[in-house]
């Protein structure tokens, strides 16, 4: 008796072993039987059996961009994009908002044609960088930053900087179209996002952010250098007590300061800054640095030639 069944369960692994050699690619499962070992083939990419066969979400793979073959080109110049709102649709697209698609079109094409993304703290003491470098850059701090951007900087594994208008941040339940301090925390810390300043106070709250024709707008509405100084202090000293790191970089509203004193304050507590002017970027200089504007319909092809 003992003879048989093991002359049986040699036939059935003989058997298994056949069916393990002709299932060309598909996936085998072994389970046990009463009767010895049953072999089973599945359908490709199903489960085996014994797994957990719920369906499982996850986020979108990261892209990794592809890497150079040969020696780094390096040069002075590079550009940086200014960027500000993102919407899910095109309902919401104006001036200032783009669409999330649109968007991640941006990241793609950068990733698939070898653009270096960097921060601007790593451009300090820097004379050059590599030939394909940007540097993205958000205004304002809006929630849309962290709801929408971020899964994208995620997924693309590019960096940008968000500047938040402090006092906005500070007052998001009232403000709800702005970050918290918590999502702001979070996005430092993810090592894809430097938090810097767009000011605490200076942003035109009375005109919903809107700039005054032909008026004082941002730095300028302060009463002195010494006035925009502390508005300066405030944001970097909020920014630094919510999330630990102290900001470096600030992104004028509507552009730079008129008064040569005014610009004078900026440098002294943000020492790499930002205006909305058009145009090329290039170390060493980390004063006053041009970026140009991305709109829905703006082709990054025809800024990064």
């Amino acid at each position: 008796m003992k003879r048989k069944t093991g002359s049986k369960i040699v036939a059935l692994l003989i058997i298994a072993g056949l069916f393990l050699f002709c299932s060309c690619g598909k996936d085998v499962g072994i389970i046990g039987g009463a009767d010895g070992p049953t072999v089973i083939v599945l359908p490709s990419g199903n489960p085996k059996p014994g797994l957990d066969t719920e369906e499982k979400t996850s986020e979108p793979a990261v892209v990794t961009p592809p890497q150079p073959t040969g020696p780094v080109q390096m040069t002075a110049r590079y550009h940086v994009l200014m960027y500000h709102n993102l919407c899910e649709d095109e309902s919401g697209v104006n001036g200032e908002t783009i669409t999330a698609a649109k968007f991640e079109d941006d990241m793609r094409w950068l990733t698939e044609n070898g653009y270096t993304t960097m921060l601007p703290s790593e451009l300090q003491g820097k004379s050059e960088v590599p030939e394909k470098t940007v540097v993205i850059t958000f205004d304002d701090g809006y929630k849309s930053n962290y709801t929408l951007a971020y899964p994208i900087l995620k997924q693309y594994n590019v960096k940008a900087m968000i500047s938040l208008i402090t006092s906005c941040v500070d007052n998001s339940d009232t403000y709800k179209g702005f970050m918290s301090w918590d999502e702001a925390k979070e996005l430092a810390e993810s090592g894809l996002v430097e938090i810097g300043s767009h000011t605490h106070n200076l942003h035109n709250p009375e005109n919903a952010g809107k700039m005054y024709a032909g008026g004082k707008n941002g730095v300028d509405r302060a009463p002195s250098a010494q006035a925009l100084k502390e508005d300066l202090i405030t944001s970097r000293d909020l920014i630094e007590k919510n999330i630990g790191i102290k900001p470096v970089s600030f992104t004028y509203p509507y552009g730079a300061a008129t008064a040569k004193d005014y610009k004078a304050a900026v440098n002294a507590v943000f020492p790499v800054n930002f205006n909305t002017v058009a145009g090329d970027a290039y170390l060493p200089s980390t004063i006053r640095i041009p970026r140009c504007r991305v709109d829905q319909n703006t082709s990054l092809e025809s800024i990064l030639k």
